[in-house]
C-alpha cells in the first residue's frame, strides 16, 4: 500500500473557529450578566478552535495509512495494525461522519489510551460505534474514499497473512 497522509481542510477549520467567534459575540450582547458557566464553556471553545487550527497547519499529517496499518494522532493509540482491524463501519451521527474500527483485541488498544480520552468515547456505545472510531468531518479526503483506502489495507494484510501461512505449511 502506497503511503497516504491525511490533514485538516484549512476551509472548514476557519468556519469552525468563525462560528465560535460569532456564538460568543451573539451570547455577549444577548445576555446582560454573563455567568461564571458562560465564562468557562466560552474558554473550552475557544481553546477547542485554538488546537483545531493548530492541527489544521501543523505539517505532520493527521491520519497515516502505510503497510504497518493506520495512524490517527486524535486517538492517541499509536499505529492500529491492519491485521487488528475485525470489521470497519459507517457511521453518522447528527451529520457527523464516523469511521468505527472495531478491533480483534480492543482492550490492548484502549489501555494505550488515556483515562480521559477513554471516559470521553463512552458516548458512541448507544449509537452501536466502537470506541475507536475515526471522525471524517473536515478531511482532506472524501469519507467513502478514507474507508475504501482502509478495506484496502486490511485486505493486503490478509493476503499478507494467507501466504504466510502457505508457506510455512510447506
Amino acid at each position: 500500500m502506497s503511503p497516504t497522509e491525511v490533514r485538516f481542510r484549512r476551509d472548514e477549520v476557519w468556519k469552525g473557529v468563525v462560528f465560535v467567534v460569532v456564538l460568543l459575540i451573539v451570547l455577549i450582547f444577548i445576555l446582560d450578566s454573563l455567568p461564571l458557566t458562560f465564562w468557562i464553556i466560552a474558554a473550552v471553545l475557544v481553546t477547542m478552535a485554538l488546537i483545531m487550527v493548530d492541527r489544521a497547519y501543523s505539517p505532520e499529517p493527521l491520519i497515516l495509512l502505510n503497510d504497518e496499518g493506520v495512524f490517527d494522532r486524535r486517538l492517541r493509540l499509536g499505529i492500529i495494525r491492519w491485521e487488528d482491524i475485525r470489521r470497519i463501519k459507517s457511521y453518522s451521527v447528527s451529520g457527523v461522519y464516523y469511521i468505527s474500527l472495531e478491533l480483534h483485541d480492543k482492550k490492548t488498544y484502549q489501555a494505550r489510551r488515556p483515562l480521559w480520552l477513554r471516559v470521553w468515547v463512552t458516548w458512541w456505545r448507544p449509537f452501536g460505534m466502537s470506541p475507536i472510531a475515526i471522525n471524517t468531518t473536515a478531511l482532506d479526503i472524501d469519507h467513502d474514499t478514507l474507508i475504501e483506502k482502509l478495506h484496502e489495507g486490511c485486505m493486503e494484510a490478509a493476503l499478507r497473512i494467507q501466504i504466510e501461512a502457505e508457506r510455512s505449511r510447506q
